[in-house]
């Protein structure tokens, strides 16, 4: 443990000097260094030479931060002798002696005229004052008088503000210790600059710290799950979880690797909570991200992912909704995928937006949004900004069928677990009541009537009964109608895509008409319309993909989550080798790449 904090303390010295900024995505991407296998089995094996690094790095660490607290001593003593180079005198020379006083300091230039007044009406009492420069708005000042006085005189000075000099004590003329001083900082600088050299030579091999940490974490969580295993002397115990589809292929390779080993599966206790494996097809697997913000599945119940995955992709390029931008982010997403080497949540987040943009080019697409209005490509589908009244029944008729499928994934959850009842009562009602209102909404007011009278009815039958009273089984059931106002609060909430696609597509019009109102400017004009241009779209594009990923998130979080999401669980970490700062390599791989 002390090792891998040496480790990780010289990595910490060397990023803080020599790392690039990162920008956010990348930072978000958990960006790792690529290292070839190789190495990574070397430091592996010899992990010896690396921690000597380490060493190296810290002494010369120390070595630099004391040379430059050094210089930063001697600067400031330099700023602090600049005002005083004019002086003509050593500097132990100035201060006391039996009878006089002298005084170095400073005041404010504008109270210099009033201090030379007061002290020259003094006639009885001999000053020499005299000013030996002018720094910004302050005056430094000689002041010499007899000791005698020094009660009147430092009275006064001390109503102008003056405010005395702390110098070194030399016997040379400010001057001569300036030049002095400046050329010991000169050589602390030196010094520090060649440290700084052999730390930046060290961190050319920051590879090997990087890989040697995440050799070192591994072996620290390995002696950690060691202390959890079971020991007689003879016989060794080791408990844990295994995804049940790969059970039988773990017991075969353990029992083939070690003969003698028998590995049997046991029934969790009852306080027992397993782990939850999120496993969903490769489509569907960056969407888990969205998952998991909002927590991870308890235990036996449904994931969600699989079930919304189709709609955060609809409404992502709905939000978005330009073809133009939908081809950006697509490339942008696929780029910063390869440049970052993006892992674990990083990289679902990037293939989410990769999504996010074919979602918008096709949207973009069927609506005929173009940067805008940039490119004159006609309409497959209808403009939402000449008709937004249909963009708005499709986002609520969206949103109906989103909720509805929130509904099903509770309502197979609850088959799958024998809960034939509760699915009917509790899912299937609900489906029948909210069905029926939007029939009557649509013109089928005859039939949505009676299918809503009898979904209302088994709604009032069923949502009370686990209450012993008749009353409160007839109440409950009664009440649990008043839950149509938050379904409709709900299925409002998705007006949102009707907005943020108008935004979108009224702000790139907006910047396309400002571009060719500029263009007919003579010379300058093709210049400002291709920087209203370029700068325009690029700012709607990163405003308008920021909203699109929050606000379908939210739809997810809020609207969708509440028909179907149980968090709780904890999520299954297989224990393995996995490197957090390093991307190995296999050396195959890298042959290829030379």
């Amino acid at each position: 443990e002390a090792d891998l904090k040496k480790v990780g303390s010289s990595i910490k010295l060397l990023r803080e000097k020599f790392r690039p900024k990162q920008g956010i995505i990348e930072q978000f991407a958990s960006l790792r260094t690529p290292v070839s296998e190789e190495l990574f089995v070397s430091v592996a094996q010899e992990p010896g030479p690396v921690m000597a690094l380490c060493d190296q790095v810290q002494d010369l660490e120390r070595r630099w931060s004391d040379l430059m607290k050094s210089a930063a001593d001697y600067q400031r003593i330099l700023d602090e002798l600049t005002p005083w180079l004019n002086l003509d005198a050593p500097l132990d020379e100035v201060g006391n002696t039996l009878t006089t006083v002298s005084r170095l300091g400073s005041i404010e230039s504008r109270e210099l005229t009033g201090l030379t007044a007061e002290l020259a009406a003094l006639t009885d009492v001999p000053v020499h004052l005299e000013v030996i420069s002018e720094q910004g708005q302050r005056s430094f000042l000689f002041c010499l008088y007899q000791r005698q006085d020094q009660e009147l005189v430092q009275t006064l000075l001390s109503k102008y503000g003056f405010s005395e000099a702390k110098l070194p004590q030399s016997e040379a003329d400010p001057k001569t210790e300036h030049r002095r001083l400046q050329a010991k900082l000169s050589e602390i600088t030196e010094k520090a600059n060649a440290v700084h050299a052999e730390l930046a030579r060290l961190n050319e091999a920051i590879a090997k710290l990087l890989s040697l940490n995440d050799i070192l974490s591994f072996e620290l969580k390995k002696a950690t799950v060691a202390q959890l295993f079971g020991d007689t002397g003879h016989v060794l115990f080791i408990n844990g979880w295994c995804r049940e589809a790969d059970f039988a292929r773990t017991k075969e390779a353990i029992e083939s690797t070690f003969p003698v080993a028998v590995v049997e599966e046991l029934e969790p206790a009852e306080d027992e909570v397993p782990p939850v494996a999120l496993s969903n097809p490769k489509l569907v697997e960056p969407y888990e991200t969205i998952t998991t913000t909002a927590g991870i599945p308890a235990p036996g119940s449904a994931d969600p992912t699989p079930a919304f995955a189709p709609f955060f992709f609809i409404f992502f390029g709905m939000a978005l909704g330009d073809a133009g931008y939908g081809v950006i982010l697509a490339i942008m997403a696929l780029w910063l995928t390869k440049r970052t080497r993006a892992v674990g949540d990083g990289l679902k987040f990037l293939r989410v937006l990769f999504m996010g943009g074919l979602a918008s080019f096709i949207f973009g697409v069927l609506t005929g949004s173009w940067f805008g209005n940039l490119l004159p490509i006609p309409t497959i589908w209808f403009n939402p900004a000449e008709d937004p009244l249909k963009m708005l029944i499709v986002s609520l008729a969206l949103g109906v069928v989103h909720l509805f499928v929130g509904l099903g994934v509770t309502f197979v959850h609850n088959l799958r677990q024998g809960r034939i009842w509760d699915a009917i009562f509790d899912q299937g009602l609900w489906w029948v009541f909210i069905g029926g209102l939007c029939l009557i909404l649509i013109g089928f007011s005859t039939v949505g009537k009676a299918v809503a009278i009898a979904g209302g009815v088994g709604l009032v039958l069923t949502q009370g009964r686990h209450e012993k009273s008749w009353i409160k089984k007839f109440f409950k059931g009664l009440m649990s109608l008043a839950d149509v106002s938050s379904w409709l609060g709900d299925v409002l909430s998705y007006s949102r895509l009707l907005a943020l696609g108008l935004a979108s597509g009224v702000i790139g019009v907006v910047i396309n008409d400002v571009s060719r109102m500029v263009s007919g400017v003579p010379v300058v004009g093709l210049i400002a319309m291709g920087l209203i241009l370029s700068v325009g779209h690029v700012f709607n594009l990163l405003i308008n993909v920021i909203s699109a990923y929050v606000h379908s998130s939210r739809l997810q979080y809020v609207e969708f989550f509440g028909k179907c999401f149980e968090s709780g669980g904890r999520l299954f970490e297989p224990f393995a080798l996995r490197t957090k700062l390093v991307q190995v390599i296999p050396d195959q791989e890298q042959n290829l790449s030379n």
